[in-house]
């Protein structure tokens, strides 16, 4: 019903809210008086039902509605004062990942509208749930993919919020967008991946002598940088190619059309007057030469130059950096099984469509479920 839901909704928002509470309570007593292991039980799990069903209804309604001003004015205040405070003094195993996903839906409604709401909403979810995920990879899988979805609208819809975040807490985020390139879960990496370009454009907008930007370059590029290096060369992570060419296409821009300010390395770290092109190619020269003592010099100078001329052509690049891994001779097997991945997997899709839409011509050959509504 979207919009249309929205008078039957104010009767019943603080009464559901304040079950929200209740509901809460009586979970956070019984785990005070049972343990985590509380949280199993049936009683416990039925009354989680409920806080998530609440959840569920709030999001979808946020979700399709188009009356933002008053969802700041009528939803925002009481939905946070009953979430926030309850998910990060909960347990890990009586957090509900549907927190998440209604707050993710939330700023990606009205996060323009409401940045100091966006600050309450990092500092009360972020680094509790980093703590949840960041043990190992199996753990609470609903939670990360949640986790870096909101991260994500949070970039998009609240930029400002992260400026203003503590440095420290700045560089948690940093950190927890380097561990999702390296995550084994597809959706994860893969908003791990477009999360950093999308970052990366937000920077570069600030303009390039803000102090926040040259900061940022200063302290995380060449983490990035690396990282990125780690799981490019990782058949693990042969799925995520395109973003991860895309990533350090960006990386090669910013500097190669002087988009930044100032030095990318710190002083020190190079003779003074070194320019940051110079500075990163021999960056990038000892990092791959380390990585990969049984190349040439030769091959990672011509490799890391050919990279510098095709930054802005993005086939030609992708070429360059499959042939490179081929040369590292990383992987068992045909090097197309994974280089290609992505346009295979393109290729696939179109024939599908177009298989659909033949059928579609003659009435009966798809079924009710795969018809459009």
């Amino acid at each position: 019903m979207g919009p249309g839901f929205y008078s039957q909704l104010g009767l019943i928002y603080v009464d559901m809210l304040s079950l929200y509470t209740a509901v809460s309570g009586m979970i956070s007593n019984a785990v005070a008086a049972e343990g985590e292991i509380a949280t199993k039980t049936p009683r416990v799990r039925g009354w989680r039902t409920i806080k998530k069903e609440i959840l569920i209804l709030i999001e979808t309604y946020i979700s399709k509605a188009d009356n933002k001003e008053e969802i700041v004015r009528d939803l925002v205040p009481n939905l946070l004062s009953a979430v926030l405070q309850d998910y990060n003094q909960n347990v890990p195993d009586a957090r509900d990942a549907e927190v998440l996903n209604c707050l993710a839906t939330l700023v990606d409604k009205v996060g323009e509208l409401i940045p100091e709401q966006v600050v309450q909403i990092l500092a009360a979810v972020f680094e509790v749930t980093l703590n949840m995920i960041n043990q190992e990879f199996t753990l609470y899988p609903e939670h990360r993919v949640e986790f870096y979805k909101l991260l994500r609208e949070i970039d998009l819809k609240g930029f400002n919020a992260l400026v203003q975040f503590p440095p420290e807490a700045f560089k948690l985020f940093i950190d927890a967008i380097l561990w999702a390139f390296k995550h084994h879960n597809r959706d994860v990496e893969t908003t791990g991946l477009t999360l950093c370009i999308e970052l990366l454009s937000n920077i570069e907008g600030l303009g390039p002598n803000h102090q926040f930007a040259i900061g940022f370059y200063q302290n995380y590029y060449f983490s990035i940088l690396r990282d990125l290096f780690s799981v490019l060369t990782d058949s693990d992570h042969k799925a995520g190619f395109r973003l991860q060419s895309q990533l350090l296409a960006k990386l090669l821009e910013l500097l190669i059309e002087n988009r930044l300010s100032g030095t990318i390395y710190r002083p020190g770290e190079a003779p003074e007057g070194t320019s940051n092109n110079d500075f990163l190619i021999s960056f990038m020269s000892k990092m791959l030469l380390n990585a990969f003592p049984h190349l040439q010099p030769q091959q990672i100078e011509s490799f890391v130059q050919a990279l510098f001329r095709s930054y802005n052509q993005p086939n030609k690049f992708k070429g360059t950096l499959r042939d490179f891994l081929v040369q590292i001779k990383e992987f068992g097997g045909d090097p197309t099984d994974y280089l290609y991945a992505d346009e295979k997997e393109q290729e696939l899709l179109e024939k599908q469509k177009l298989a659909k839409d033949k059928a579609k011509l003659v009435g009966g050959l798809l079924k009710p479920s795969e018809l459009e509504d």
